[in-house]
This record gives structure tokens, sequence and C-alpha cells, in this order.
């Protein structure tokens, strides 16, 4: 996988990019004095908490708590991963999102494209296997694939002996780029072929180049796993590939796509005339997947084995396209006799019989409520509460302005005996806690480690005073302050000075998924006067610091000359002046 994205980038992407211009093309946002307006879309209300600042790069609704960058936004409003926010906006600016730590090579490179070339090879030489391998070509005819559905999806086999890629690859035989493309594995006695003695699938990108491949061991062969698929590599992220998207795209005619779980199923489908299944690859189907299915078809069919598991994999599946699922979109679920996968049913009962079970799907609304209210009595308070308490957190995933979702909240308020509105207005499900109980060094309450902290916040540049010298105290200094917060100021110092994020939405992302950051946000949604000179109150509770610090060491000086069991006239003398500066420093 990629590397790290390096925060000097997520700095200026940040600096780069309009919160206001983004949030507005989900949110409709009013200008109001110096900031953006709007009711939350994270939580039912009626009168705006939703706040954009464009300056400090910031949201905050003081109505839920949701609040953070424009990163932060994309994550929670549309359901992304941290990386795939932040290339979506790299995209949205031109930019080419780099990885730091040598963790792989970014797409268009020469080393990417040195990856995919390796792939294709190898999928040629296993493709061209078949032919003088019996047994692996007879496998594919007992599971009744014709040559042209093999050829079709590039179907192919993995010799058994050690060093095949040897031979593959000949002089371009290239170790250190064979194992970072997946081809091969690390052993204790140094790198191995991946894939031995099986059946090959190739798994292709929407291109129709080889990113990975799935290797099924012969029948009668034992010690192995059965299905084994390729690491994951720069081409290839399993969470967000689907086998047989390629092939099925260059079908025609279809309505609707099927998501089964095997790459057999697929293939074997594809034999009896249903050109238009997909697989996932040995996961639960993930948001990634659903977001690129729904790129291509208004209606995904979700096709499960009819026992519990297939129901409760179902119902994964349902809460990762949630999210996404908009009106005009739709989303059925089909179950399958139990004993059979889509592989075994149509080679038993033919394609139309399995597109003719496919027209019994359950539509989304209705497996819903029909998985999370089994068992359930609702004539009992209790139950009916159960019931909403499943069900009211998934509908609430539903983009906000929907058709459906209101109609969602009005059949589970007429299942449960209430109002539809006091379902909506009900207070929103808490946020899970953070990692850990307090933010390090105590928080931020003590009022002048508060006033620097959140002057810091919305003007870092500010921590450059502790570097050139306009301060006496520097980041050492203040973590030997014994006041709560000191350590949580001396890290934020440290942390500003070396990355030098440019907005308060950069130095957030410095402490993404920490109990900091969470502390940070409350602090900045806190009001404040907007007249306030930032740098002269920084400034101001940084030199307050310093005599704080300066009156530690003298109460200790203080308190070990007292301390004495017969001081003399040197000692008292010196106690004297000790107390007077201590005074002195009081009343500054």
């Amino acid at each position: 996988m990629p590397g790290r994205i390096p925060a000097a980038f997520i700095d200026g992407l940040l600096a780069r990019v309009d919160i206001v211009e983004v949030i507005n093309r989900y949110v409709p946002l009013q200008r109001r004095g110096r900031e953006h307006v709007a009711c939350c879309p994270f939580h039912d209300e009626k009168t705006p908490s939703f706040k954009v600042n464009a300056d400090k790069q910031f949201y905050h609704c003081f109505g839920c708590g949701a609040g953070g960058s424009v990163i932060q936004f994309l994550m929670e409003h549309q359901r992304l991963q941290f990386v795939e926010a932040v290339e979506m906006l790299a995209e949205q600016c031109g930019l080419e999102v780099p990885r730091e730590g040598g963790g792989g090579p970014s797409r268009g490179t020469a080393r990417f494209k040195k990856l995919l070339e390796a792939l294709d090879l190898a999928a040629r030489y296993y493709r061209a296997q078949l032919g003088d391998h019996i047994e692996a070509a007879n496998y594919f005819r007992s599971r009744g694939l014709s040559p042209e559905t093999q050829a079709a999806f590039g179907l192919g086999y993995a010799p058994p002996a050690s060093g095949h890629l040897k031979k593959c690859f000949g002089a371009g035989y290239d170790e250190a780029l064979l194992l970072e493309a997946g081809l091969l594995s690390r052993g204790e006695h140094g790198p191995y072929e991946r894939f031995r003695d099986r059946a090959m699938f190739p798994i292709r990108d929407g291109r129709g180049r080889s990113v990975a491949f799935g290797g099924r061991l012969l029948p009668g062969r034992e010690g192995a796993a059965k299905y084994l698929n390729s690491s994951e590599s720069p081409v290839f992220r399993k969470r967000e590939t689907l086998y047989g998207l390629y092939e099925l795209k260059q079908a025609r005619g279809f309505d609707r796509i099927v998501v089964v779980e095997g790459y057999m199923d697929v293939v074997s489908l594809a034999q009896h005339g249903v050109r238009n299944a997909v697989a996932t690859l040995g996961t639960a189907t993930t948001r990634a997947q659903v977001q690129a299915l729904f790129r291509v078809t208004p209606h995904i069919v979700f096709c499960f084995d009819g026992d519990r598991a297939g129901g409760e994999a179902a119902a994964r599946a349902a809460e990762q396209a949630l999210p996404v699922f908009s009106d005009g979109r739709e989303m059925t679920f089909m179950f399958l006799p139990e004993g059979h996968d889509p592989d075994s049913f149509v080679r038993d009962n033919g394609g139309d019989a399995f597109t003719e079970a496919g027209g019994d799907a359950l539509p989304l609304a209705a497996f819903l409520f029909r998985h999370h209210a089994a068992g359930l009595d609702l004539s009992d308070p209790a139950a009916a509460a159960a019931l909403v308490s499943r069900l009211k957190p998934l509908i609430e995933q539903l983009p906000r302005g929907g058709v459906f979702r209101d109609l969602m909240f009005g059949q589970l308020a007429d299942k449960v005996g209430v109002s539809a509105d006091s379902l909506k207005t009900a207070p929103p499900q808490a946020r899970p806690p953070a990692r850990r109980a307090a933010p390090r060094g105590g928080g931020v309450r003590y009022s002048r480690i508060r006033i620097a902290v959140r002057s810091l916040l919305e003007q870092p540049q500010l921590a450059e005073a502790c570097e050139w010298g306009e301060l006496a105290l520097d980041a050492g200094d203040i973590r030997r302050l014994d006041e709560r917060g000191a350590r949580l100021l001396a890290d934020l110092v440290e942390k500003i000075r070396q990355h030098k994020p440019a907005t308060t939405a950069g130095v957030l992302e410095l402490y993404r998924d920490t109990d900091e950051e969470q502390a940070f946000r409350r602090l900045l949604a806190e009001p404040a006067a907007a007249e306030v000179d930032r740098k002269s109150e920084f400034l101001g509770a940084m030199n307050r610091l310093e005599r704080d610090l300066e009156a530690q060491g003298l109460k200790r000086e203080i308190a070990e000359l007292a301390a004495k069991n017969a001081p003399d006239e040197r000692d008292r003398r010196q106690l004297g002046q000790l107390q007077t500066r201590l005074l002195a420093l009081k009343k500054a």
C-alpha cells in the first residue's frame, strides 16, 4: 500500500481549497458576517447552528458538536475514508497525492507502470500454461466453462514448480518488483511464488489491466488454503476492487448488477448467460465498492446464501450502502436456497431460473425491517424501543433531504406507534468515545494556557515567536510548568514549528483522531471577541507563563531553605530576598 501522505501536502492542500465552496456543494450556506451558516447536515434542526469559517478553514456545529477541516467534512458527509477525501480534493486542484516513507509509487509514475506490466505479463503466462497442463484445463471444463468464457475472463494456471516466474520473466526478472506486485511472497528461505498449482483468475481494473489474481487450489490437493488472493499492492486495493466489473462493462443491455461472493460464481453465471455479476474479494462489501457500482447502474442486487450468515452479510452490505443510497437508486437482496451458492444454483437450474429468482429479491426497506425486527414483539414497548434503537441510526445515515429517508422514518414510526417527527427530532446517538479518557496533560482548562492554545490554533504562525526570540519561553520550558495543560501547549508549539501549518484546519489535521483534536474543536467553538489582537494576547499569556515558571522555581528554592533544620544568617537573608522576588512576580 502507498505510504503516509506528508503533513506538508495536507496543509498545502487545505490552504489551497476553499472550504466554503466545497461545503456549499452539499449544504447551501448563507453568509452571516465573517462566517457562513446553515442548518446542520449531521442532525435535524430548524435554527442554523452549523458555521463555516473561511479564514480558519474550519466548520463547527454548536448543536451536535461536529466540526473540523474540509477533509473531515467530506469524510463525515460523503462517508469517505481519509485518503479518499484527500484524493478527491487533490483531484479538484489538479494535484497528485504524494506518499512518504517509501510506501509505494503513485499512479502514473514509471514504477506504477512497471508493476502493471509485470502483472500483465504474468497473466499472459498463466493463461498460456493451460495448454501444457491437462489437469488444470480439465478443471475448468468440469465446471462447465467453455473456451470462450475462459478466454473472456483470462483464466489460467500457475505451475507447481518453484522458479516458474523466473522462466516467465527471463532476463527481466526483478525480485523486488515482483514482491511489490504480490506475485512473490517472503518466506524463511527467501522469496517464493505466491501462486503454485492453482487455477488462476486475473483481477482487472476498469481499463482491463491485470492488477491482482485469485488462485483456486485444484481438486485433490491438500495442505494449503483453497482460495488465495494477491496481497494488496500500490496497484491493488482489495476493499475498493470488484472481480468481474471490467468484464461486466463489456456486456450490454443490463439494468442492474448482481453482487456475489466468489469469482467462480461470477464466471459460472456468465457461462449461463447472466453477465451482470461481480464479486467481492473475500471481504464484506465496502462503501467504496458500492459507490463504484452506483456509478455504473442505479440498481444493485446483493445475492447471499439463505442461512443466518447470509442474512448478517446482507445487513453489513446494507449498512455500507446507506450513506450513498440516494433517491432514484435501488437496492434489493436476493437469498438462495440453503446449501446453494450462485455457481451451484445456476449449474443445477440454469441462468433463467437465477434471473427469475432475482425478481423476488427484497427491496432495501423490506429487508431492513425484516432483519432488524426478527424476534421482536412490537406490541411490547421495550421491543418497539429496541427496533428504534437498531433502525434509527441506520436511517440517519441516508442522505438528508431524500424522499426515501422520510418514508423510512414514516414506516418506522407506524410500526412502533409514534409520530415521525418525534423520531426525527429525538437527540442524535452519542458519538463514540475518544480513545483516551482525557487529553494528555489534563486538557486546556488553565486560563493562560487556554489563551495561548486558542491563539496558536487560530494563528499557527505565532509559534514562530518561540523560535525567533520574541519569547524567552520555549517548548522545553513550557513542559516544566506545574500547570494543567502545559504539556499539551508544549506539544502544540513543537508540532507547529516542525510542520508549519498555515491554517486552523492544518493544525487539526496534525492531531487527527486524537483526544487533543476533540479538545481543540471544543475550544475553537467557544465564543471569542473578533477584535482581539491574537498576537498580543498570545505574547501576553506566554510572558505570564514565563513569570509563572520563574515563580515555580522561587517557590522550590524557598521550600528548600525553609526546610533546613538550623538556617544561618545567610540563609535567612537569601530566604527574604526570594520571598520579595516572588511577591513582585505575583504583583506584576
